[in-house]
């Protein structure tokens, strides 16, 4: 189903008499809706004639019919129509917490994300309806028809709170200020950034460009798992700290913890670890449907006793906590073990960089070496002189060995509707691979895996060549 009130209205009729739903992202293939639906044992599967999304028509009722052939507990299938076209019709057819967002009576609250996923559950449908919230339905792309979509929606709507992806908030960065300045922003209050850590660059663009300096910015950590926030700032506390680029103060019930290599439990402040939660909490995930082991085996085998949430963090001398990225996302160089995230962060600290995206890969001497994708301005200049300075950034605020050995222009990153980046896409292209990358339905726009294949491929095409 795709983000519309007809997907609201099916949820909440599910949950109205005690059904069990699980939706889905109108992006996926027939294969992957097959398994989701095979997994969860539906016996009615609720979808739409076609589905309108960036200047372009979904087929969904085609994918479910083709879907629903190998899905042998499936017994209805239910079409409304988002659009005029005729459709064949065959034999089987959180809370929205006032304290992170200072939510008051008569708020708009748009949050942009796709309601196939936890965002959209969370804090498009149940939690604004459970708080009594006027909710904003978002059924396109950050650029489509042009880049100053989000603001024209908030001027239009009058939107008061804005949460959304830090990968959106780079892509639109990249654009520059007159797309957000063309339109009223004064409605806005509370600015939130989901998904994954913020970096310092983005953060000060939405406080400085988007909320005129005057809209609290909240970067709120929590998992599909967790249901909820589970640490982020309190703006409507009275005399609040708000630090940039920090997920800050876990929420009300939330216990966390940070652990080391040998599994002990981290004390004090100014350390790192893995960031587990020593207790349960109400919005928490209690098993894998069908597959109960798995679940024990992916968040409580790692730490027993402990939700491990597969995430790193830093905590404060004060308590905050900064969240530094996934733990897999780590790459051992020379021995030295450093996050994917904390190169990204210093690489988007330059100004000619909206995005970036580092994996890590094989290397014969280092044992893993970092290959860095990047993004650059259209004013960005000499690309060279761009990128001599984009190592020294990376030496003088890590270190030497952190340094990318590879670093690839590219014209956009390959990211899912929600924007999240694909990284495993990525590390496939630059490991050979490229012939087996797995699904790919998700992404925004799959023509960008041919333009990033065509990139490195004439990037080592270059180096073959030598100076």
């Amino acid at each position: 189903m795709p983000a519309s009130p007809l997907s609201v209205a099916a949820m909440l009729a599910c949950a109205r008499i005690g059904a069990i739903h699980s939706v889905v992202f109108a992006g996926f293939s027939a294969v992957s809706l097959t398994g989701r639906i095979n997994d969860a044992k539906c016996k009615v599967v609720i979808t739409v004639n076609q589905a309108l999304r960036g200047g372009r028509v979904l087929e969904l009722k085609r994918i479910v019919d083709e879907a629903v052939k190998h899905c042998p507990s499936v017994q209805h299938v239910m079409v409304a129509h988002r659009t005029d076209r005729k459709v064949h019709m065959g034999d089987l057819d959180i809370p929205l917490e006032q304290l992170v967002f200072d939510y008051r009576p008569g708020d708009i609250f748009g949050c942009v994300a796709d309601i196939g996923w936890i965002t959209g559950h969370s804090y498009v449908v149940y939690g604004p309806l459970c708080n009594g919230a006027t909710s904003v339905l978002f059924e396109s792309t950050p650029v489509y028809p042009d880049p100053g979509r989000y603001w024209e929606t908030v001027q239009r709507l009058k939107i008061t709170q804005f949460y959304g992806a830090p990968t959106a908030v780079r892509l639109l960065l990249k654009y520059g200020d007159s797309w957000v300045k063309k339109y009223d922003r004064s409605s806005l209050r509370t600015l939130g950034s989901v998904g994954e850590p913020i970096n310092q660059e983005a953060w000060e663009w939405l406080y400085d460009v988007v909320g005129d300096r005057r809209c609290t910015v909240v970067d709120t950590w929590w998992q599909t798992e967790t249901g909820g926030i589970c640490i982020s700032p309190r703006p409507s506390e009275e005399g609040a700290e708000i630090i940039p680029a920090m997920a800050m103060r876990p929420f009300f019930g939330i216990v966390p913890v940070l652990m080391d290599e040998q599994g002990n439990v981290v004390e004090g402040g100014d350390v790192s670890g893995a960031l587990c939660l020593s207790q349960a909490w109400p919005g928490m995930a209690r098993t894998i449907f069908g597959d109960h082991q798995r679940f024990l085996d992916a968040y409580f085998k790692a730490y027993p006793g402990y939700y491990f949430t597969g995430d790193g963090a830093y905590r404060t001398p004060e308590g905050y906590y900064q969240i530094t990225g996934r733990m897999d996302d780590v790459i051992n160089i020379s021995g030295h073990r450093v996050g994917t995230a904390e190169i990204e962060d210093a690489l988007a600290d330059h100004p000619a960089v909206p995005e970036t995206a580092v994996i890590g890969y094989p290397h014969d001497i280092k044992g893993e070496a970092a290959f860095a994708f990047i993004v650059l301005k259209e004013d960005a200049g000499d690309a060279d002189t761009v990128m001599n300075e984009l190592r020294s950034a990376v030496a003088t605020k890590i270190a030497k060995y952190a340094v990318p050995d590879q670093i690839l222009v590219v014209k956009r990153l390959p990211k899912t509707r929600s924007g999240k980046v694909m990284r495993r896409l990525l590390r496939k292209i630059i490991t050979d691979k490229a012939q087996d990358l797995g699904d790919t339905t998700t992404l925004e726009d799959p023509s960008v895996v041919t333009e990033i294949l065509s990139a490195y491929h004439k990037y080592k095409d270059k180096q073959a060549a030598g100076p």
